[in-house]
């Protein structure tokens, strides 16, 4: 019984200091998933409350943080969110090149669902620069890793709004592409997984979903059903004051009502959006609807309001031209900035990685002295059993220990410091070591205890 609680306690030993380092490990990684947790809320709030500017403010301040941590999937995040606010400001050109640096992290870390989102937002960024084919290219690959993930809706709590978005911008793109009756096909399975939602967050995506399907049935010339869904999205934007939503619906809404001549309708419709879009500093669809609303006006045969918009129009392109260049000059600065950063962690890493090789080597050759001053002892100095029983296992524990030490950085990076695959790792290393330390205290400690016992038996020379 005692040698059976013996075993057991050093069991315990060596199972606490394994996941002791694990648990250690883990906690700076769990600090910035907290902040992502905070920044995903604070993204939803803004996004409601069409502050582009804010989204903006938000992903520069996160981005050296994600820096900082060194962790390959909350960098991902940070260039996703980066892209987001690029686009969301119209630096569409920005907004690509952090979309593909998302993606080609996703693609490294070989995280099937972020792959997908990096899809889904290069097709709208592609469709937002006149890229269709690409688009269309990248929204296919979406929708496609989407559907050949296990336990779907049940594993990823935002595959039903991601699904919705990626058949979405496939069907945008593939509508650039004049190939309608594809994009109706798209548009309509997206519009399956819409029902299918019960999230409050994501009427953003049903809606949106919605306005397409009905811009597309616009395009394909079926204009009682488009009529009837621009309806339909128009009424739940105005109830929930979505702002945003509601100028975006109303562009197309209104060029539809334009085009079968009741300009009236389209005027109305067209200066709720109008007034909605420079709300939300949406200049772009504030310009689509001015120029909607020029077009009206003069077809009511009113000069002087046709000649109002389309002046509006122009001052709009021309504050867009100027705040371009001015957003530009100062974005080009932080993507410098961005990228002094990167540089000055690499250097620091690579600093902190040669600090860490020579303690390894001070430690394995620490080690190489601790044991052969333990074998001289034994083999040389007459001590008691228990001293050679506690240094033997010390010294194992010791060894142990340092490969625990060397191997965790690699475990990191294979499981991507995923805390279950970390412990199920950490676990089997464990189920390894204790066994082969059972072993080697039986032959070894046992024949350097029998050497010493030959040692105190031998007569001294006279």
């Amino acid at each position: 019984m005692k040698s059976f609680l013996k075993y057991h306690s050093r069991i315990l030993l060596i199972m606490l200091l394994i996941f002791g380092v694990h648990v250690f490990a883990q906690k700076p990684t769990k600090d910035y998933k907290s902040e992502l947790k905070k920044i995903g809320d604070l993204y939803i709030q803004y996004q409601k409350e069409g502050k582009t500017d804010k989204i903006l403010d938000m992903a520069q301040e996160f981005y050296p943080l994600a820096v900082k941590s060194g962790n390959d999937t909350i960098m991902q995040k940070a260039y996703n969110l980066l892209g987001n606010a690029y686009s969301g400001t119209s630096e569409f050109g920005l907004a690509l090149d952090y979309y593909l640096k998302s993606l080609a992290l996703s693609e490294k870390l070989k995280t099937d669902f972020r792959t997908a989102i990096a899809n889904e937002n290069l097709s709208f960024c592609f469709y937002q620069i006149g890229n269709y084919q690409k688009g269309a290219e990248t929204g296919k690959k979406a929708v496609n890793i989407l559907l050949s993930l296990p336990k779907k809706e049940k594993e990823y709590p935002g595959y039903i709004p991601n699904m919705i978005n990626s058949y979405d911008n496939f069907a945008l793109n593939l509508l650039k592409l004049n190939r309608i009756n594809e994009a109706l096909a798209s548009v309509k399975k997206g519009l399956i997984y819409a029902k299918k939602s019960t999230h409050p967050d994501d009427i953003y995506f049903t809606t949106g979903i919605v306005t397409d399907y009905a811009l597309i049935n616009f395009k394909a010339g079926n204009f009682s059903e488009a009529e009837l869904n621009f309806k339909k999205v128009d009424s739940i934007v105005r109830a929930n004051s979505m702002e945003q939503s509601l100028a975006y619906n109303s562009t197309s809404y209104a060029e539809l009502l334009y085009a079968n001549g009741r300009s009236q309708e389209a005027i109305k419709i067209a200066k709720d959006g109008f007034d909605a879009a420079i709300k939300t500093k949406d200049k772009l669809s504030a310009i689509g609807l001015a120029d909607i609303l020029q077009k009206a006006y003069d077809q009511e045969k009113n000069i002087a309001k046709a000649y109002e918009y389309s002046k509006i129009s122009n001052e709009l392109r021309n504050e867009i031209y100027t705040a371009h260049n001015l957003t530009t000059l100062q974005n080009l600065t932080f993507k410098r900035e961005n990228i002094e950063r990167e540089m000055a962690l690499k250097k620091e890493k690579e600093k902190q990685e040669r600090a860490e090789n020579l303690q390894n080597a001070a430690i394995a050759i620490g080690l190489l002295a601790f044991l052969i001053l333990f074998l001289i002892i034994s083999h040389k100095v007459k001590v008691h059993p228990n001293f050679i029983r506690f240094l033997g296992t010390f010294s194992m524990l010791l060894v142990f220990e340092f490969l625990n030490l060397l191997l965790h950085p690699y475990i990191g990076e294979w499981t991507h410091h995923q805390p279950f695959l970390m412990l199920l790792s950490l676990a089997c290393i464990a189920g390894i070591l204790i066994p082969l330390h059972h072993k080697l205290e039986h032959l070894i400690v046992h024949k350097l205890l029998e050497k010493n016992e030959k040692l105190k038996r031998q007569k001294p020379k006279i």
